[in-house]
């Protein structure tokens, strides 16, 4: 497993960038399940493993140990993670939909707004 804050991960799945380059920030650390390392793995599960406090994935109620389900409606599992990078790249206030499942198994939808990265936060 490939654990990443999503601001390091473009070369993955394209979810955010660095403070001041135009692009959204989530504020989210993700744990990606792949079978082996590639630059353009399949994808098995992507779980948060911490979240930024006051950040759009905190504002939109995903937490630690919940799993990505869907991005912008496409399934995420068995996809390469260039079919998903291009769904998670939004600019500073565009909105990035989510279906999430807590650890207990219930699915939910979360919408993040993108925002500027707060310095210090990658």
């Amino acid at each position: 497993m490939l654990e990443l804050p999503m601001t390091q991960t473009s070369w993955l799945l394209g979810a955010s960038g660095f403070a001041g380059d135009g692009k959204g920030w989530f504020g989210l650390t993700i744990k990606v399940d792949a079978p082996f390392f590639s630059l353009n793995p399949v994808l098995g599960s992507v779980m948060v493993t911490k979240i930024v406090a006051g950040s759009p994935a905190s504002k939109a109620g995903v937490t630690a140990g919940d799993h990505v389900v869907q991005v912008e409606g496409v399934a995420i599992v068995g996809r390469r993670a260039k079919e998903i990078e291009p769904l998670m790249r939004k600019a500073v206030g565009e909105t990035l939909h989510l279906q999430m499942k807590h650890p207990s198994g219930d699915i939910y939808s979360a919408s993040l707004v993108a925002e500027a990265e707060p310095a210090g936060k990658h």
